[in-house]
């Protein structure tokens, strides 16, 4: 059987690429920048053109940074940061696209992150370097924080805190052994943050918020004891498998789907599908496809000026009121309300 890429050793023909990643700054009141606006990143990565593309844009809040970064690189490349200073600030990682195993310098194993999953760490000494795969498209959202802020934020009682607290204290290099599917929780947040329906003070108020749900998530995902909170870790080709579902119904979400056609398709049955999804990500095959046709059907009343009954017909709706009361119990509003603020 063929090995995924992430599984294999280093390779010798591997380009070394020097890049500003992790160390984003977090910005006091006096830089002259505008909190909660999405802008062209400030640090500059020295990846030459014919190595591949990548863009980077950063947004700045009171507590947080985050960076977006976009790449397909044309070779294997090992990511080290180009500043070797210190850099005390934890970071927290979301793989939208994109395929990386990340390596403490000095340690022979890695822990590896793939389209979908997300994973947490601190590296003071900036020590950590990334291996990103060739013709692979990356979109990975990263979020920085001071050590102060996150352990305002970690609850005290609990012996999982207590250990990261005491390695946030004593500056030791720390990485999540293991990635974690986003959830579906997480996943509203995220929608909260790339496409806040706010602006002004009350924007960057919802993003930080949206941040720090997004983080006490990961981190009790990553962290919490095996009290009954931790979430089962599945075999690798059960999860590969969930991944392959929803990466399926993330391009297809306008279709129609049954159980036993998706069952089909991925060689499982029905019931061992819906556990399997559930367990990855905390919801059902139809929970997620109404979470995506209605992310979708808000991005067109606000971005796009469609009419509800357009956007109701789009999503399959005969009657656009059975849609509006759909949409109104999954936000809270009427959608007529956002096409009048359009």
């Amino acid at each position: 059987m063929k090995h995924h890429p992430v599984m294999e050793p280093f390779l010798q023909n591997t380009k070394i690429v020097a890049a500003d990643f992790s160390n984003i700054p977090i910005l006091n009141a006096n830089s002259g920048i505008v909190p909660g606006r999405f802008m062209p990143a400030l640090a500059k990565s020295s990846v030459e053109p014919d190595l591949g593309e990548l863009t980077m844009q950063d947004l700045y809040l009171p507590n947080f940074s985050v960076r977006i970064t976009q790449a397909r690189f044309h070779f294997d490349v090992d990511i080290r940061n180009e500043q070797s200073a210190r850099n005390a600030l934890f970071g927290s990682c979301f793989f939208d696209q994109g395929i990386m195993r990340s390596y403490l310098i000095g340690a022979q194993k890695g822990v590896e992150s793939f389209h979908g999953s997300q994973n947490f760490k601190y590296d003071p000494h900036n020590e950590f370097h990334h291996r990103a795969f060739a013709n692979v498209p990356y979109h990975i959202i990263h979020f920085s924080a001071r050590p102060e802020y996150l352990l305002s934020i970690l609850p005290p009682d609990e012996n999982w805190s207590k250990r990261l607290q005491d390695q946030l204290v004593r500056d030791v290099p720390m990485v999540g052994e293991r990635f974690v599917p986003i959830s579906l929780l997480q996943q509203r947040a995220l929608s909260n943050l790339l496409h806040c329906p706010l602006e002004g003070p009350m924007a960057a108020l919802l993003m930080e918020a949206s941040i720090t749900q997004l983080l006490v998530l990961q981190l009790h995902a990553l962290y919490a004891e095996k009290s009954g909170s931790r979430p089962a870790t599945l075999p690798k080709r059960d999860l590969e498998t969930a991944h392959s579902v929803r990466e399926h119904l993330r391009k297809n979400f306008l279709e129609e789907h049954s159980l036993d056609d998706l069952a089909r398709q991925f060689a499982t049955n029905t019931s061992k599908l819906m556990a399997l999804f559930r367990k990855t990500f905390g919801t059902s095959i139809f929970e997620y496809l109404s979470e995506l046709r209605m992310e979708y059907a808000r991005n067109l009343l606000e971005s796009e000026n469609h009419l509800v009954c357009e956007v109701a017909r789009t999503l399959g709706y005969k009657n656009p009121n059975h849609f509006s009361t759909a949409f109104k119990k999954h936000f809270g509003i009427n959608p007529k309300q956002l096409t009048v603020r359009a």
